[in-house]
């Protein structure tokens, strides 16, 4: 089966070839892509919503069965990704050996930190190897590429000894080359140690005066008339998941929760979602500094959406057992009323999330 590719989640799942142990449902009967949200057709054909916005909702003929087709009969589904985590993989380099098969979330961590059946290529004769195999090729190659090989009957015996040195002459100065390639990028990796402790001892200086220090991240929301539609269909949960982002080192994830009051009334709020993160021992638990969602409007001012909720002190760090939780909420508040203001622009919100950390364990 052929690796398989998701679309419209985070940073982490888009685009990378996965090998699913079973055909997923959920995958585009054109493209084969994983989408976040995906068409059924009344033919049964499921289409992403790129595929259908490419061509089917003009034409309205299901390109694999040309069969005409109702659009008030087709259906949006959504495929949140805590659902596609738990899909059983298999590794990505099982081709090479790798026997690893678990679900999605796990094969992240796996690929990443512990699989040792990476593909490499050989600096010398350019083969393609895995990783934990480099030391033994390597060995027999630059044997290989060193030591020449003689004639099985030389005709002239004093003529192969001259070869010979020719080629352990190039062999060595072709060795000098690397070594000189090497050193080069050592001298250049010690400026940059350098720069990076000068830098790190301004950064100390600053943090002992006891400033406190604003981190901030900035989120788009895109394809407002989009989201509504999903929200109409929803049975439930936030309408759109942002993120990750990573501010002031605690990564985040943002729920975008749209209501329908009335027909055309429309409320909008935010969730932040404190998530387990790479840098969370640095860091100080449980999360209780200030924090501030802003929405941005082009040459005016930025305007500060009202935190209704925000306490974490019970939920302390993310782990195994709960690597997730709520940190703050919005309040809910007029959409018609953000266009009015000219926050909407071509259908898109821009919002940046601020957190204000004192001086102790903060990521970078």
């Amino acid at each position: 089966m052929l690796p398989a590719r998701l679309a419209g989640y985070s940073e982490y799942l888009n685009w990378r070839p996965i090998n699913f142990v079973n055909p997923p449902s959920n995958a585009c009967s054109l493209c084969g892509v994983l989408s976040f949200r995906t068409r059924h057709l009344p033919c049964s054909h499921k289409v992403c919503l790129f595929c259908y916005n490419a061509g089917l909702s003009q034409s309205k003929v299901c390109p694999l069965d040309l069969q005409t087709f109702d659009k008030n009969r087709v259906k949006t589904v959504c495929w949140f990704e805590k659902d596609q985590l738990e899909l059983a993989v298999r590794c990505t380099n099982a081709a090479s050996g790798c026997d690893f098969e678990g679900p999605l979330s796990d094969w992240l961590t796996h690929f990443a930190r512990s699989c040792k059946y990476h593909q490499v290529t050989c600096r010398w004769c350019k083969k393609s190897i895995v990783r934990n195999e480099v030391l033994g090729h390597l060995k027999a190659c630059r044997t290989q590429r060193l030591v020449p090989k003689r004639a099985k009957q030389p005709a002239n015996k004093q003529k192969d000894e001259h070869s010979d040195c020719a080629l352990n002459s190039e062999a060595i100065s072709n060795l000098q080359h690397e070594l000189s390639a090497q050193t080069s990028a050592l001298k250049a990796l010690k400026e940059k140690l350098t720069f990076f402790n000068k830098m790190l001892k301004v950064q100390t200086s600053y943090f002992s005066k006891g400033i406190p220090t604003v981190h901030s991240a900035t989120v788009y929301l895109e394809d407002m008339c989009g989201c509504k539609e999903l929200a109409r269909h929803a049975t439930g949960g936030p309408t759109r998941l942002l993120g990750p982002v990573v501010i002031g080192g605690y990564c985040m994830r943002i729920h975008v929760c749209l209501s329908e009051v009335e027909l055309g009334d429309w409320t909008l709020m935010f969730w932040l979602e404190v998530c387990a993160g790479p840098r969370d021992s640095f860091l100080d638990w449980p999360l209780d500094k200030p924090c501030c969602v802003l929405l941005k409007r082009q040459g005016q001012r930025s305007k500060s959406l009202p935190i209704e909720y925000q306490d974490a002190n019970l939920c302390g760090r993310p782990d195994k057992d709960r690597p997730t939780f709520y940190f703050a909420n919005t309040a809910p508040f007029a959409l018609a009323k953000l266009e009015s203001e000219g926050f909407l622009v071509n259908d898109s919100l821009e919002m940046y999330i601020e957190l204000a950390l004192n001086n102790g364990k903060q990521g970078s």
